[in-house]
């Protein structure tokens, strides 16, 4: 393993960083402009053991054997700029072909509709969405088992995750006496959290990732999945799309288990109960 210098890794390589992060968000850096994934030569170490009882740190390092493997691995930064000019205006073009007029609507041309639609399109070019919800179907990957043995969903940062543990855990009760009326659960944080890009967002000429983090808890036995986005441009409906399309697991009265900060209770009651 190397100690790669920031900048000076490769030129394709955005947002270069390898100092220590919290686990989940150390996947965010090293991020590949060719294909929006993190760099294949970057692996991610925790050889200091920063860690803590809720978080676990992590930092990138190249792999010098894996980053050979890029098929961009060696060009000049010149040579890169090229390759994502022609893909940028490939994209482009595939999106322009598929713009239709529909039929059976008649076509505005006066001279006030026309700057009304240019207005318009103007407000809406400013972001235009990729809203392509990404498939899991690796049942095999550790991280990928996690998620389809998750029982409950709950979109919320990791303050407010911290937070809760605090509010509700009887492991927290031995140390403090906050919160002496709320019930306290068996309350097991698990460290090793991950993170997915799930999709793209296109705005500003630019593509951007939709990235989102995943980290996990048993409580009274129950797998419990903690999420959230924090990416440069979120897209929430893709967010929401992504849990319910892979993996749409219902309690009771047929409801979608996921929730948000604000009706925890919800999850509370179902690690109780069951329903």
């Amino acid at each position: 393993m190397s100690k790669p210098k920031k900048g000076k890794t490769c030129p394709a390589m955005t947002n270069e960083d390898y100092e220590y992060h919290l686990s989940e968000d150390c996947l965010e850096y090293c991020i590949c402009l060719l294909n929006n994934e993190r760099c294949v030569g970057v692996t991610r170490i925790d050889d200091e053991g920063q860690t803590s009882q809720f978080f676990s740190r992590a930092k990138n390092i190249i792999d010098e054997k894996a980053i050979k493997r890029c098929p961009m691995y060696g060009v000049s930064a010149e040579t890169v700029k090229q390759f994502i000019r022609e893909k940028m205006n490939s994209e482009m073009e595939e999106k322009l072909s598929k713009i239709q007029d529909i039929e059976g609507i008649p076509k505005k041309t006066g001279t006030i509709e026309k700057i009304g639609q240019e207005l318009r399109l103007s407000k809406m070019l400013g972001s235009v969405i990729n809203h392509e919800v990404l498939r899991i179907t690796d049942k095999k990957d550790s991280n990928n088992k996690k998620l389809f043995a998750t029982q409950f969903f709950v979109e919320v940062t990791s303050e407010e995750q911290s937070n809760f543990w605090v509010k509700h855990s009887k492991e927290w009760q031995k140390h403090s006496n906050d919160n002496p009326d709320c019930e306290k659960l068996d309350w097991i944080q698990d460290n090793s959290g991950f993170a997915i890009q799930i999709g793209s967002v296109f705005s500003r000429n630019e593509i951007f990732p939709v990235w989102v983090n995943f980290r996990f808890a048993k409580i009274e036995g129950k797998q419990i999945c903690f999420y959230n986005s924090t990416s440069m441009l979120i897209d929430y409906q893709m967010v929401e799309d992504f849990i319910t399309t892979n993996f749409p697991i219902k309690y009771s009265n047929d409801r979608q288990a996921m929730t948000n900060s604000s009706n925890f209770h919800h999850c509370v009651e179902f690690c109780k109960t069951g329903e």
